[in-house]
């Protein structure tokens, strides 16, 4: 899925390369956002 992803967005040019960034940012946002809570969880 992702990589068909990757694929299309490097074909649409700078505008896609935009766009593929943030949705890699909003990614990890994601990921970080749901391990965080259980990262501190841990130590504490």
């Amino acid at each position: 899925l992702y990589l068909a992803e990757i694929r299309f967005l490097s074909r649409s040019g700078p505008q896609g390369k935009t766009s593929l960034t943030l949705s890699i940012i909003a990614t990890c946002r994601e990921v970080i956002t749901g391990y965080l809570p259980a990262i501190t969880a841990k130590e504490s």
